[in-house]
């Protein structure tokens, strides 16, 4: 018996400490190590916008005509400004004909009277009629001299019904004053032996217009406060008499009366004797001479003060 137990006592150490009498390890949990890994913060890169100005369309404000001296209405624009001016100076431009002479004339209005202004080299010197040219045809005119400037301007009145011409109502055009070298210029007239064309809307042939600058000034009557203009800008014959205009402040205004073109005489040569001059002719010098307009008004002035 005692045996046995000693038999199961051995058998229970050997369990517990192995067959080959080492210690049996107690099994450990396996511990897989990772890499240390620092965490960086993520930053995410937003574009930089800078803030934009706020605009505010604001509504175009159309340029409006400075010393408007013939309309009543304050919001006209220059633009409107100028086409009304321009209509009431090319509607007050007539072709002329006097002593079998053509040329341009135009007309203002001072007080209710009007006046027909026109070169004096026509030779009207006393009452007497002058045709008008519209409708296709020559109209007769009574007309009577005012006077004569001491250059060549004549100032006729007359009581010629504009609205009947031009089928509209009528305005003066605008009368201005000097003129500086360099001054851009429109010249208007009737080129001799051209047809006409018509302005539209109305049967009154329309003129036309040469552009020129003034190139100089001389002066045309003696002892005058007023100087004429030498224009570099060239005209027909027929354009005697007509308006020379600026434009200022937004509108046309007439600044001149057209006396002549500045002529040149030119050689001619022989074709069958070299250097031979058999004569002369000429030449349009491509210079036009204008009457200061102010001549004109001082003449209107004084027929109204009869």
């Amino acid at each position: 018996m005692e045996i046995a137990k000693w038999l199961i006592a051995l058998t229970v150490i050997f369990s517990i400490i192995g067959c080959d009498g080492n210690e049996v390890a107690t099994p450990q949990p396996t511990t897989t190590l990772q890499p240390t890994t620092t965490m960086w913060p993520t930053i995410t890169h937003q574009p930089t916008t800078r803030p934009r100005p706020t605009i505010t369309p604001q509504p175009t404000a159309k340029p409006k005509a400075a010393n408007i001296s013939t309309v009543a209405d304050a919001d006209e624009t220059c633009e409107e400004a100028r086409k009304r001016s321009q209509t009431n100076l090319v509607n007050s431009i007539y072709k002329i004909r006097a002593n079998d002479q053509i040329g341009t004339s135009f007309l203002l209005e001072r007080n209710e009277q009007r006046y027909l202004i026109t070169a004096k080299h026509f030779g009207i010197h006393v009452e007497n009629q002058v045709d008008l040219y519209w409708k296709g045809e020559w109209e007769p005119i009574s007309v009577q001299v005012v006077n004569h400037s001491e250059d060549d301007t004549t100032v006729l009145s007359t009581d010629i019904d504009i609205g009947r011409i031009i089928n509209s109502a009528w305005t003066s055009p605008n009368i201005g004053s000097e003129l500086y070298l360099e001054n851009e210029v429109r010249m208007y007239g009737f080129i001799f032996g051209q047809s006409t064309w018509n302005i539209i809307g109305s049967p009154t042939p329309g003129p036309t217009v040469k552009s020129g600058i003034v190139a100089g000034h001389y002066t045309a009557i003696k002892d005058s406060e007023h100087l004429s203009f030498l224009i570099d800008g060239r005209v027909h014959p027929g354009f005697s008499g007509g308006p020379v205009a600026s434009i200022q402040n937004c509108e046309y205004f007439i600044v001149a009366v057209i006396n002549r073109y500045v002529p040149s005489e030119v050689k001619v040569l022989s074709l069958q004797e070299p250097n031979q001059v058999i004569g002369t002719i000429q030449i349009n010098t491509g210079m036009t001479e204008a009457e200061n307009i102010q001549h004109a008004m001082q003449i209107v002035a004084e027929d109204q003060r009869k």
